[in-house]
């Protein structure tokens, strides 16, 4: 590019008779010789600026770039599933409406207020809303004062136990077993402990489950973790093919808490 520059600014000069126009053509067809591919050269100077910029760090092309250009800038991630995806709002309201259809004697104030408690939870600790609600159907059936043979309370029929270990880390140690009768209180300590069994086992539920209900897992899934995931994939199934509102819909089967 300089040569050219160089050979246009000495045009008139070079031009000024014959002889100067001969002499420069013939440098021009020498550099064209020399110089076949004009554009080797501007992929060759490209490639350099490219490999320049890497080694800065600095991305050749930016994802709005490659966009204008309709050019993915990446492999989009794979989506999550949909209750995950969705405010906690709208799975609280679906959580409300499953429990007006499947346990209509709930007073509408503690229907809400249940949803809301596994809506925001789940949120909290990163699992599936459907999972804790199955939970809570198994374990209490959804009453919050449901109280178990060893002690377990409320929704998720927490030990005072296991839920003073999980309190702890909300900065409540001492959390009095009462409070779980409290449906946000007790929705929260068995969301976290739900949460970390799935992470100890490795996202499998069963196994989480497994070890929710008996301590540990170990071989084949347990008959309540098969009855959890049943509710599960029942609920799941019923909230997406529900019916527009007030076009009714048979209650759930009614499911005896679980004692075991």
């Amino acid at each position: 590019m300089k040569f050219w520059l160089y050979s246009l600014s000495a045009l008139p000069v070079l031009t000024a008779g014959a002889l100067g126009q001969a002499v420069f053509l013939m440098v021009c067809l020498s550099f064209l010789a020399l110089f076949p591919d004009a554009r080797d050269a501007a992929d060759a100077a490209s490639g350099a600026t490219a490999a320049t910029l890497a080694a800065e760090g600095i991305p050749s092309a930016t994802p709005s770039t490659l966009a204008a250009e309709g050019m993915p800038s990446a492999t989009p991630p794979e989506p999550p599933s949909a209750a995950l995806s969705a405010p906690p709002q709208s799975i609280a309201a679906a959580i409300s409406a499953e429990l007006a259809e499947g346990r209509p004697a709930l007073e509408p104030g503690l229907r809400d207020a249940i949803a809301a408690a596994i809506a925001g939870e789940a949120e909290r600790q990163g699992i599936d809303p459907w999972l804790v609600y199955a939970v809570a159907w198994v374990e209490s059936g959804f009453d919050p004062r449901s109280l178990g043979r060893a002690g377990e309370r409320g929704l998720m029929q927490m030990l005072p136990a296991t839920a003073r270990s999980v309190a702890g880390r909300f900065g409540e140690p001492n959390l009095h077993p009462d409070r779980l009768f409290d449906p946000k209180t007790n929705v929260r300590q068995g969301a976290a402990y739900l949460a970390e069994l799935l992470r100890a086992h490795g996202g499998d539920p069963a196994k989480a489950l497994t070890a929710y209900n008996s301590g540990r897992a170990v071989g084949a899934p347990s008959r309540y973790a098969r009855r959890v995931l049943s509710r599960y994939e029942e609920a799941t199934r019923l909230s997406q093919a529900r019916p527009p509102a007030g076009a009714g819909r048979k209650n759930l089967p009614s499911v005896e808490p679980n004692r075991s």
